[in-house]
């Protein structure tokens, strides 16, 4: 398969082919692609300099050595040689504060993945994956030999047991048992020392039980997990911390339309490098600070809602299915973004919030039939500091996404659009504590739309 692209506002092309094929034991893909990027045009008329030559390579696949165990791996490759300006977000060029600069940033990911069925049964399932990612970025003022060198290596490995027994008396479980190594490590040169060299490792062991109950339509799920997370650096005092987690679910089945469910679970989201370590530039005089005190995210959420699905109902081969879920969740040391100051001079850093509660809405319809299927999808979300009373901006807006995929003959083409429309955040609270441009006009719930139409080419004969 072959692709071809053209965008006018960057004055850019693509181009890029895809082979696949499948015996009875194997299956194979592999796909690349090269693009070009130019200047593009911004809203204000202004064309900052940018010059983009992008490569990328997929190769993936999966061999079925005996009945019983199967290995699957896959690489990816992505590199982007550019001239660009050294801060992208100050579009007219300067001397010695933001120069052209040449840009290499490169990245690869391997990952293999192993399923083993110890006793030739499906009854016991292992899955074990290992998986290695790199990404460097090397840049240099033009015709300058003072290379800024820095790189992010991730690295981990899981393996997760799942377990079937099923006591035909009352009822039918699956254990699923898994633990989980994950590091990334930060290092940079002397050049860019804005990038501390630090390294990030989690460890996290779990145990979930899934009962299916064979006499009534009723399914519980019970799980618990523990995880250790720590942080170090050379500049910085090293951050370590753990915790427990449980979650519990139900789902109550009366008819074959109707599902109504339940769940309870606790969260543990561990600060990123960037959150913790970043003290670059961020607009203007505005630099990020590094906050190495920065502790983990710990949050408690409850979800209910219903899903039907009717078939049949208004045409042969039709399904109509309605699905809405409400959740509320209360976060403790709740990771966000800051800045502090008045524009353009200040500074910027991830925080926590002592107390945090995030509530909403995610309901979605989808209409199928032989000749087009139509999604609609809402979602509505309010986070709100319980100490100061503030909105939290970073969440998501109030949005409303609409699509319509319609086959076209019997071609394997189908033509699509997507609408998704999206209103300003809602902030509410008084205005304690925000600096002089802030803009009570953020409130007006203004719907702001962006679609697109495409075109789709199915193809059969792969499965990955």
């Amino acid at each position: 398969m072959l692709t071809l692209g053209y965008s006018h506002n960057d004055q850019g092309y693509q181009y890029g082919s895809l082979l696949f094929g499948r015996t009875d034991d194997t299956d194979g893909l592999i796909a690349f692609s090269t693009s070009s990027k130019g200047s593009p045009h911004l809203s204000d008329g202004s064309i900052p300099f940018n010059k983009e030559d992008i490569h990328s390579l997929l190769a993936k696949g999966n061999w079925a050595i005996t009945p019983s165990y199967m290995i699957s791996a896959q690489l990816r490759y992505y590199q982007n040689d550019g001239i660009q300006l050294r801060n992208p977000e100050v579009v007219k060029p300067s001397r010695y504060e933001n120069s052209r600069y040449d840009r290499i940033t490169s990245q690869y990911d391997i990952q293999l993945t192993q399923k083993i069925y110890p006793l030739h049964t499906e009854n016991w399932l292992i899955d074990w994956d290992l998986y290695y990612s790199k990404l460097i970025i090397k840049q240099k003022p033009i015709n300058k030999n003072n290379d800024e060198n820095r790189s992010l290596i991730s690295q981990g490995s899981k393996i997760i047991n799942h377990f079937i027994w099923d006591h035909n008396q009352f009822a039918a479980h699956q254990f699923n048992i898994g633990s989980e190594f994950y590091q990334q490590q930060q290092q940079s040169n002397e050049l860019a020392d804005r990038f501390p060299a630090a390294t990030l490792r989690n460890i996290a062991v779990w145990l979930e039980d899934e009962i299916r109950l064979n006499k009534l339509p009723i399914t519980f799920s019970i799980g618990t997990r523990y995880s250790n997370y720590r942080n170090d650096s050379d500049r910085y005092a090293s951050n370590q911390d753990s915790q427990w987690t449980s979650r519990g679910a139900v789902n109550f089945t009366p008819t074959h339309w109707l599902e109504i469910f339940s769940s309870y679970a606790e969260g543990y989201r561990t600060p990123t490098l960037n959150e913790i370590y970043n003290d670059s530039k961020h607009f203007a005089m505005n630099y990020f600070t590094s906050n190495p005190n920065l502790q983990p995210e710990r949050n408690q959420t409850i979800e209910y809602g219903a899903n039907l699905q009717f078939d049949n109902m208004l045409l042969a081969n039709n399904s109509l299915q309605w699905r809405t879920a409400i959740f509320d969740t209360k976060a403790t040391n709740y990771i966000k973004t800051e800045v502090h100051g008045f524009p353009p001079i200040g500074k910027t850093l991830s925080i926590n919030t002592p107390s945090v509660v995030i509530h909403g809405v995610d309901s979605r319809i989808n209409y199928t039939t032989p000749w087009f299927n139509a999604v609609l999808a809402y979602n509505r979300t309010h986070a709100k500091d319980t100490t100061s009373g503030m909105s939290i901006s970073s969440i998501r807006p109030e949005s409303l996404t609409a699509s319509l995929d319609v086959p076209l003959a019997n071609s394997g083409f189908s033509l699509g659009w997507v609408g998704q429309f999206a209103a300003r955040t809602n902030r509410s609270g008084n205005d304690k504590g925000k600096d002089k441009f802030w803009d009570p006009s953020f409130n007006k719930r203004v719907m702001v739309p962006m679609t697109s139409i495409y075109i789709i080419k199915e193809m059969g004969g792969y499965q990955a």
